[in-house]
């Protein structure tokens, strides 16, 4: 279930670019309704499906041209955000200080306590850092994979917390005022680009920050249509039969495709909120991550005997399974806490079909790939 996910792309983009592009164009935020945005991120999620019903090779090169255009971005805002700050006081960035309620600008409830606000806070970094499954999404076309994937999932973790992190420091560092910074809520990097980046310099800046989440959104529905076309081919989904096929013409699984589109808008509408579709979307995510290391705490040494090169032991790997899943327990409490209380519907709702279908007759038709697929790779 990425089609959340996705959403919740789009419709931060949608977002990005009314709040700070919008103007150029005659564009008044404060005018603009849900209907609006349902009609903005329904159009964008239509360009993006129809850039990969026609041109997979201009998707191709849109996302590789997105790698570069995010790196060179992300050290330009971060050395811009440095240069600029009035202040390099690195006692900022150890202050504990609960801004929650409408010292933080109504994001979260008032709570008094720290622990849970620092959980709470938790969901933006859990947020990020969840690109790390691209590794496993190419494994296919990868040389050693059995080694170079769990690797490359290990080296885009460290390295996006290591450089995100110098990033958001920046943003902290360069903030006038702390608690004027965060009594603007989920305004505060708008705040902040008008306080320290005004001018043409700042609208370049967001002319490439919406243009890179603009070609993610691209990025996701790509990899999802293929996640679809992938299990509908073995069997794996309702309307297998349809969702596999593939357009002799463009070479692409249009049905695929378009059925994550109209998800994606779907779940636009039913939880506008750009938080609640962030957590929706982080909650199905790790699950999926998490649910081999469960399977495997029960099947180690069983019916699984052999790990692969890149191997834990036992042991460590038993242990660290349970650490895995007491943290998604714990990831899931932290996204369906007010205002996301939707995003306990959206994943309850996901679960009971998902359990009707298994039980209802894909379990029978579904065993898993076919072994042609595991004995070639």
């Amino acid at each position: 279930m990425a089609e959340p996910w996705t959403a919740a792309v789009n419709v931060g983009t949608y977002q990005l670019f009314v709040m700070f592009l919008g103007p150029i164009f005659g564009l008044d935020p404060a005018r603009l309704t849900l209907v609006d945005q349902s009609i903005g991120v329904g159009l964008m999620t239509i360009s993006q499906a129809l850039l990969n019903h026609f041109g997979i090779r201009i998707t191709t090169l849109l996302t590789d041209f997105s790698g570069y255009l995010i790196f060179l971005v992300a050290i330009v805002l971060t050395v811009a955000m440095l240069f600029a700050a009035r202040t390099h006081d690195l006692a900022r960035l150890f202050a504990l200080t609960n801004f929650s309620g409408e010292s933080g600008g109504n994001v979260w409830p008032r709570h008094g306590s720290m622990s849970v606000m620092f959980l709470l806070g938790l969901m933006w970094p859990i947020y990020t850092i969840t690109g790390f499954d691209a590794s496993a999404h190419t494994a296919e076309e990868t040389v050693h994979a059995d080694r170079n994937v769990p690797k490359g999932m290990l080296r885009s973790v460290y390295l996006s917390g290591i450089f995100g992190w110098v990033m958001v420091c920046s943003f902290v560092l360069a903030m006038p005022s702390l608690p004027e910074a965060a009594s603007h809520g989920a305004d505060i990097f708008g705040w902040l680009m008008q306080q320290v980046l005004p001018g043409i310099f700042g609208e370049i800046l967001w002319i490439g920050i919406v243009l890179a989440n603009y070609i993610c959104g691209l990025a996701c529905i790509t990899s999802t249509s293929r996640m679809t076309y992938a299990f509908a081919r073995d069997g794996g989904l309702p309307l297998s039969y349809l969702l596999k096929t593939v357009s002799p013409k463009w070479r692409t699984p249009v049905p695929a495709i378009w059925t994550v589109a109209a998800l994606v808008i779907a779940s636009m509408l039913y939880a506008p909120a750009y938080s609640t579709l962030t957590t929706a979307g982080v909650i199905f995510l790790y699950i999926s991550y998490v649910m081999p290391s469960a399977a495997g705490f029960f099947v180690y040494g069983k019916s699984w005997t052999r790990m692969g090169p890149f191997s834990l032991g036992r042991t460590l790997f038993r242990f660290l399974a349970v650490i895995c899943v007491l943290g998604v327990v714990l990831l899931i409490w932290i996204g369906i806490q007010p205002p996301n209380e939707k995003a306990l519907w959206v994943t309850s709702i996901t679960f009971a079909l998902i359990t009707i279908f298994w039980w209802s007759g894909i379990r029978k038709v579904f065993r898993g790939p076919p072994l042609t697929s595991v004995a070639s790779q």
